[in-house]
């Protein structure tokens, strides 16, 4: 059996693979026999690399590297030395020769399916504000009812975006600070005396809450998506101080944790989100303290 070392050409539609862009591109594809490459000047047609392993009378295996003359004559460059017959025909050196054609041609060549290491974290800065409330509930009928706030809130938050299910989950731990200030009053009967009394109390609360959930995201482009997230919020700096007109004052610090549930949409690097905190309580089972965050947030900072 003998196949001649010329190849045999014919026409036919192929699905290529572009595998460098710059002043001669480089495509691929995949066939029967092993993988095929082309090559492309700009403004001219596609032109197939030509490779052919033969069979000699004498069944020896031997190369058709008509490629090699291809590069030398159609595909050469003032100032580039290379010496072409030493290139075999793979990937690796074929990209090796159109990269230092590109350069000598004054451009530098573009790595299609070199896919570039995603990031997996990213931190961002946030602000916005604070819809919270809060209440005391003492014996008896003494109950203070601070109303609700309006406060400003700040932090920070760093994500870690999980490799798996095509970056659709991540974690993060996030802190932020807010505050709460209020006045409150309520009335009650002396043991005594029987006579009434009104006790007014001037309530201040600042507090950094740090947060540790997941998040889900959905998404909409490239540019857009729109997410869900639970998490958990431990206060680390706490401090909660309230003013009796009549009994004595007290101070608190750190409340138990409370429960996030979060919704949000992100563009490029902003991303504005809602979480609802439910009630947590600061002293001694006689507080109830929740708080729904408006906040917009910046990511400054991938690696």
């Amino acid at each position: 059996m003998c196949i001649r070392d010329s190849p045999s050409m014919k026409v036919e539609t192929i699905f290529l693979k572009v595998e460098l862009e710059g002043a001669l591109k480089l495509y691929s594809c995949t066939s029967t026999n092993g993988p095929k490459f082309f090559v492309q000047k700009e403004g001219e047609p596609i032109e197939p690399l030509i490779y052919k392993r033969y069979l000699t009378y004498d069944n020896k295996i031997k190369e058709n590297n008509y490629f090699q003359q291809q590069l030398t004559t159609d595909f050469s460059c003032d100032g580039l030395s290379y010496n072409t017959s030493n290139i075999t025909y793979n990937k690796s050196d074929i990209v090796k020769y159109v990269n230092k054609y590109n350069i000598c041609k004054g451009e530098v060549s573009t790595r299609i399916d070199k896919k570039e290491k995603s990031k997996s974290f990213n931190l961002h800065l946030l602000a916005g504000v604070n819809f919270n409330s809060f209440k005391i509930k003492e014996s008896g009928s003494r109950n203070f009812d601070f109303g609700s706030g309006v406060n400003p809130v700040f932090g920070f938050e760093l994500e870690f975006i999980l490799p798996s299910n095509n970056n659709k989950w991540s974690a993060f731990i996030d802190g932020r600070y807010t505050s709460f200030s209020g006045e409150g009053s309520s009335t009650f009967n002396s043991t005594v005396t029987n006579d009434i009394f009104e006790q007014d109390i001037d309530l201040t609360h600042n507090n950094f809450d740090a947060s540790f959930g997941i998040r889900h995201y959905f998404y909409i482009n490239k540019v857009s998506k729109i997410h869900l997230g639970i998490s958990y919020g431990l206060e680390f700096i706490s401090n909660t101080e309230a003013i009796y007109s009549i009994s004595d004052d007290f101070t608190a610090s750190n409340g138990a944790g409370s429960l996030g549930l979060a919704a949000g949409v992100s563009l490029y690097n902003f991303r504005g989100e809602v979480r609802y905190n439910t009630q947590k309580d600061h002293i001694s089972s006689k507080s109830e303290y929740s708080s729904i965050m408006f906040t917009l947030s910046y990511n400054f900072l991938q690696f």
